[in-house]
Order: C-alpha cells, then structure tokens, then sequence
C-alpha cells in the first residue's frame, strides 16, 4: 500500500523553521506519513525529504526579485512535475505568498488540496487576494486571532492555530549570561541593534544603526550597544561596528531579552520581542523602486507587526526615508530619558496575551490530517 504523501512549500527561513516544526508535529501522529518539502535546513532537519531549495533564494523586494525570476521559474516547474509525479494527499503552503499562490492554484488545477498555513497578508496590502486564496484552499490555518473573521466572511473553511513562534522560542534563554558577558551591569541600559537577517537587508540598515549608536551616546554616555548578527551573514558586513559595540552572532533571542530596548528592522522579530517583553522602535528601509511601487497597494496605518496586533502604536516606527539616525536615536533617547520602559512591557504583555497558547504547530499538523482524511470540519 502507498505511504501517504504531502509536499510541504517554505520560501523563507521563518517559514522553514515553522515548517520543520510542523513536520514533527505531524510524523509523531502519523509515522507512515512521507512529507516532501521545498524548503530549507529546518525542513530537512526534522526529517521532510527536500526535493529543492528555496530558503536559499529567499529576497525581499521587486527589484531584488526580479534578479532572480529565472531561478524561481524553474524551481516552480519542478515542483509542478513533482505534483503530477507524485500526486500528494495534500499540499501544505506556508507564506510565501508571490509564489506559493501560484503554486496553490496549479494544485488544485491538478485536484491536490491544498491547506494555507500563515496566510499572506491581505489585510495589510493587496486585499483582492483573498478572493483567489478563497477559490483555491481547502483549509487555511491562520496565526493571528483577527484574520479568523476575515476570512470566514469570504467563505473561507479557516482556523486559527495560534502563533507558532510561541513553540519555536527556546525553552531557555540566558539573557543574564549575555549581559554577564558583555559586563553589563543590572541597572546599566543595553539597548539591543537588530539590522535584519538578509545580507541585502543588513548593508542597508548598518549605516543607520551605526548613526544611532552616536546619537544615543552623545545624550546619554553610560548606554551600552550589542548587535544581533545573523547567520550567513558575513563578518564584513557589520565592520562598522568594530571597536565600537560588539556583534553577537547567531543568538538573536538572547541579544533581545538581555537589551532593556531593542531598535529593530521589521519583521518576524517584533513578534519575539512582544513574546519576550522586550521594548523597541522598529525601522525598515527596502530599495526605493519597491517602495515606490507597494506603497500604494498598503491599506494599513502600521507596518509594524506588534503595532498592527495592538491597534496602535506601542512600538515606533521609522519607514524608509523617515528611518534615518537622527530620527531613531532621539526617539531611543526620549524612552530613555522619560522612563517609558515599563508603559511600552506592559502594552506588549497585551498583545503576547492575542497569540494564542503553546501548541500551534500541533494544532496545524490535526487539521492537515483531517484534510488527508476527507475531514472538513473544525476540531471537535
């Protein structure tokens, strides 16, 4: 008898690592399940058999993607072949939405459900997507408790699995170590400088933070600086820093709970830091043909996630050309200096408190099975 099959599609490292933990999730429940997966390391290492590689390829930006629309072209036709070949009980798309949509509808052309888990973002930008996305999911799995509604109003078999970083954040963090070693002492400020995880991202947002860095010290001398590297990354790109602040790299949990306020680039991270408790002022500048064109497609007042969940600002916000380091640095000072600290951990408390509890990646892995299954219906 064939072993049931599923192909699971992650373009992105945020999505590989939930990916990964989705495929435990799944292989402790059904041991028989073979899980096919194009993805990344995550993928590979909780045991999906990767048929191709696209955390590598991962960009942000229409410029950036543009540069790469062949490789992406081709790795969309091999994984067509591979649902004709194949013929999977399910296919589990996770963000990615550009190419995963396209994906999706190519499923279902070939009569393979197709599940949605972490749905694109058509509550912040391009909104007529949730049309296409209604016409082709079997089953959407969303993270955030609002977008439940929302899809259920457009028809759409939804349910809210919780956020599966809460299950994706280490058990144990040593924030005290870090600051033990970076010889921080308890009632010193360490402000944390998270410049993104992408080398195209982190050469644009170096210069900035390093600008920050004077601005802070020249108001307040006594504040010390550590900056989260990321992995892949080359040592170069943060020799700006050198003799200036340390770069830790690879721990970028650790570097967020040990700083008293984290400036950081957009993105996945200001979810952890809510989780954390950690307060910040989130930044983000993207090559300007991008900005110039998605602008007008943005349909929401924050483009920061922790500020999107709340309803309002708690963390500030600085957006390309208003993300400059005079502009960071003195809104970093006035938190500082005005003692806003504790107001900004006990409005990120709230928004930890709309995640959701531990358990999303299992919560997902019940409801792809129902789907192999012929189950439709929501847990009872």
């Amino acid at each position: 008898m064939r072993r049931p099959t599923i192909l699971i599609v992650a373009g992105e490292a945020s999505g590989d690592l939930h990916g990964g933990n989705l495929v435990r999730a799944l292989k402790a429940r059904r041991s028989d399940l073979r899980v096919l997966a194009a993805g990344g390391p995550a993928l590979a290492a909780a045991g999906a058999e990767l048929v191709a590689d696209l955390v590598t390829h991962s960009v942000v930006g229409i410029a950036e993607v543009v540069s790469q629309l062949g490789t992406f072209s081709r790795l969309f036709r091999t994984l067509v072949s591979l649902l004709r070949r194949e013929r999977p009980a399910a296919v589990v798309l996770i963000d990615f939405p550009d190419f995963n949509m396209r994906l999706g509808r190519q499923a279902k052309a070939e009569g393979v459900p197709v599940v949605y888990y972490i749905s694109p973002q058509v509550w912040g930008w391009r909104p007529g997507r949730i049309k296409r996305l209604a016409r082709m999911v079997r089953k959407m799995l969303v993270i955030f408790a609002f977008e439940e509604a929302l899809y259920r109003k457009h028809g759409v078999d939804v349910e809210f699995v919780g956020h599966p970083l809460l299950d994706a954040m280490p058990a144990s963090i040593d924030a005290e170590g870090l600051r033990r070693r970076l010889r921080v002492e308890r009632e010193e400020t360490l402000v944390g400088l998270m410049p993104g995880s992408r080398r195209s991202v982190v050469a644009r947002h170096v210069p900035i933070l390093r600008g920050v860095i004077d601005v802070i010290r020249a108001a307040v001398p006594r504040t010390h600086f550590v900056v989260a590297g990321a992995p892949g990354v080359p040592p170069a790109a943060y020799e700006a820093f050198q003799g200036v602040c340390p770069v830790v790299t690879g721990r970028a949990h650790e570097v967020m709970k040990a700083s008293d306020l984290a400036i950081t680039a957009s993105g996945t991270v200001t979810v952890e830091g809510a989780i954390l408790g950690t307060p910040m002022i989130v930044y983000y500048r993207v090559n300007p043909i991008t900005y110039a064109v998605v602008l007008p497609l943005v349909h929401v007042r924050h483009f920061a996630m922790v500020n999107i969940l709340a309803g309002r600002e708690i963390a500030p916000e600085f957006l390309q050309y208003q993300a400059t380091p005079a502009r960071i640095g003195r809104k970093a000072v006035e938190i500082l200096q005005r003692g806003l600290l504790p107001a900004m951990r006990r409005d990120l408390a709230e928004v930890r408190a709309t995640l959701g509890g531990a358990g999303a990646s299992e919560r997902a892995a019940d409801a792809v099975l129902r789907v192999i299954d012929g189950g439709m219906g929501r847990p009872s």
